[in-house]
């Protein structure tokens, strides 16, 4: 058998696996930059711009909140929405207030009332929260009324509202004021000691 001539140099050859790893790592550095996007107040208007300062996503906006999950929450004319990395609205500005993703929902506001929706813009969880906040360890905090408690992603109550104050659930404990009493619980609302 005959060896083959290739019509390419073999030093040529070397260089194909790093044009390869170089577009490789341009892409992720790319990627990363659009991720890492910082909110910029210009004139009052509010975009986003990359860590070198090129502007990515115009002035365009009354408020701009940093990225969760993905998503950036933002108001324009007293209505709230979501956008991606490039400034695609994704959920429409039509929430009275919005709050950030966290564990794939997050909370807004119509009507007065907090409910949830998820990244798809289905209200999961229908408006009924005086306050509510972002999920934590699959558990957020609302509150009803005069009172605080706990919900699960169902929109179950884990723990009823029954707290004069109470906070989002970190390393498996809340802190809570129950009757003037600042106290800590688990997630089955027994009091636990911090440690």
């Amino acid at each position: 058998m005959l060896p083959i001539k290739l019509p390419i140099p073999h030093y040529l050859l070397l260089l194909i696996p790093i044009i390869i790893l170089l577009a490789i790592a341009y892409h992720h550095v790319k990627l990363k930059d659009v991720a890492e996007l910082t909110r910029i107040r210009v004139d009052g208007k509010w975009g986003y711009s990359d860590a070198r300062g090129n502007i990515i996503i115009p002035m365009q906006f009354d408020d701009a909140c940093p990225f969760s999950e993905g998503l950036a929450r933002v108001t324009r004319d007293q209505k709230s929405g979501y956008i991606n990395s490039t400034g695609n609205i994704v959920i429409d500005l039509k929430y009275d207030e919005v709050l950030g993703f966290l564990g794939g929902l997050a909370p807004v506001k119509i009507g007065g009332k907090w409910g949830y929706i998820n990244k798809s813009d289905l209200l999961v969880i229908p408006p009924q929260f005086d306050e509510a906040w972002g999920f934590s360890e699959g558990i957020a905090c609302v509150k009803v009324e005069d009172k605080y408690g706990y919900i699960a992603k169902s929109g179950q109550y884990i723990l009823s509202p029954q707290y004069g104050s109470a906070r989002s659930f970190s390393d498996g404990i809340a802190y809570i004021e129950i009757d003037g009493q600042i106290k800590y619980i688990d997630k089955k609302g027994r009091q636990v000691i911090p440690q």
